[in-house]
Order: C-alpha cells, then structure tokens, then sequence
C-alpha cells in the first residue's frame, strides 16, 4: 500500500468543497446517525471537537444543538474549512480552523468530546491521530467517530480484478485504497491510552450505474484516493469492461450495488489524568 499523501488528499477535498453537499448523501447521512449519538449523550456546556469537519454540516449542527459552550472545527482542506464558516448562520460558539489532527490549534485537556465522521479511513499513522485526541481531551472525554471497513466498496473490487482476470492480468490489490481496519484501530487506540468499542453495520447503496458512482466520488474529493487513480479508471475502454462486468454481476432493480462497511469509534479518555 502506498503512503497516503496529505498534499493530495487536502488539493482533492479542496477542489470538491463547492460541490461537497451536493453529492455527500451518504456521508451526510452517516452524519446524522453520529448527530443522534452525540444528542444521546446529554452534555451541556461542553466544548466538542470536530476534526476532518469537511462542508461543515455536523459541526454547525453541533454548534446550533444549545448544548455547547464552543464547537471547534478543523479540516486539512481551505475549501472545506471556508464553506463551513459559511455555516455559522450568526453563531458565535463556532470556530473554524484549516488544521489537521496532528497540528489542531488545542490546548491539552480542553475537550469533552471529540467527533469525526468518516475521516480515519484517510489517516494513515492511528497511534499518533488517538494520541493528539487523547491530549485534547479532558479526564473522562469521549470520542464519537464513524469510518469506513474493510468491506467498503468490495463489489468494485471484485468487479476490477474480475476484468483484469479475463485479459489474462493480475490486479495487485495494494493499488486500491486501504480502508479502516477496525482490529489495528482498536490496538492504536488502547496504545494511545484510549478505552476504545466499535460497532459495525454494512449499508448498500444504489447508483443508477458505474458512471454516476465514480462522479459522486470524484465529486467529493475521492478522485485522487491511492486505488481509483492508480487503476487509471479515466480510460474509456476499461472503464466500459469494468461496467458491463459490474452490470452483470451487482445489478439491482434500482441499479448497482455499492457496500460501505460503516464503523462506529466510542471511545474515551481515563477518569483521572
């Protein structure tokens, strides 16, 4: 697997953040589920985390909840960081700040609760992401995060490698993106000093054909992840194999089937420091 590359992971989200909501259904929806969670918590007063805010839609709906003193939001990308200080509607308990986990702008032990939705699937070094999360948070602080499973995307997978057989071609599967691996991100957490569960759920989506999959990906910022570019999908020819053999074998009524392996993080900080 290649290391990822922070430089074209934040140029990817930066280009998409104008049309990130436009086509982030999935990931929007996802975000809801974590808002419920957070809502379940019952905190008041607190301060909450969000890193890898992306448009802004959970932190500014965070912010409006009434049960935060301040919300701060962090993104690599200045697109996505820009269009959620767009969202502040007037709040004043949101803060916005273009900064990854490794280099957040928090003091130690200030937060009760860090969130993230679908981010840890693009960090690559865990141990280090938990620790920085530990060191903001306060005795007893949670995080609440979602990511994506192995699972995720296995019939594009099957569908390539299933293509690349027929012309007498082996796929190697390092070229595709390397997704959350829930066993390593457990250990990393508890390393990092973290008491760490993870729930797993598969959610499959339809999409009218391959064509439109790949544009909502691109449309959010996935074009430049390790395993779609690297495989050259933009070539016509197989790209057209690649649909008819997807056609033929994760055909829905409602059109292709897409899997995303989603994992729940709940994890927190000890009772005393």
């Amino acid at each position: 697997m290649r290391p990822y590359s922070k430089t074209r992971i934040m140029q990817a989200f930066d280009k998409s953040a104008p049309s990130y909501d436009e086509y982030a259904i999935f990931q929007n929806e996802v975000s809801d589920e974590l808002l419920n969670e957070v809502k379940g918590l019952n905190l008041s007063g607190a301060v909450v985390m969000e890193f890898g805010c992306g448009a802004g839609t959970l932190s500014s709906r965070l912010a409006g909840l009434g049960h935060f003193k301040a919300a701060l939001a962090f993104d690599i990308a200045k697109g996505m960081a820009r269009m959620t200080r767009l969202r502040r509607n007037g709040s004043d308990n949101l803060f916005v700040v273009q900064a990854d986990i490794e280099n957040a702008p928090v003091k130690k032990g200030c937060v009760d609760l860090a969130v993230s939705n679908l981010v840890f699937q693009w960090i690559e070094d865990y141990e280090s992401a938990f620790r920085e999360i530990a060191l903001s948070l306060k005795p007893g602080g949670r995080l609440l995060a979602t990511t994506l499973g192995e699972g995720t995307f296995r019939e594009l997978r099957e569908t390539v490698e299933a293509v690349f057989a027929a012309d007498g071609k082996h796929v190697d599967r390092s070229i595709f993106h390397k997704f959350t691996d829930a066993r390593l991100l457990k250990e990393a957490a508890r390393k990092a000093g973290l008491d760490i569960h993870t729930r797993r759920r598969t959610i499959v989506k339809t999409y009218k054909d391959i064509y439109q999959f790949l544009k909502s990906l691109k449309k959010i910022g996935v074009q430049n992840s390790e395993g779609l570019s690297a495989l050259g999908l933009g070539r016509r020819g197989i790209l057209e194999k690649i649909s008819n053999e997807y056609n033929k074998t994760h055909f829905t009524e409602e059109g292709i089937a897409v899997t995303y392996e989603v994992i729940l993080i709940d994890a927190a900080s000890p009772q005393t420091g």
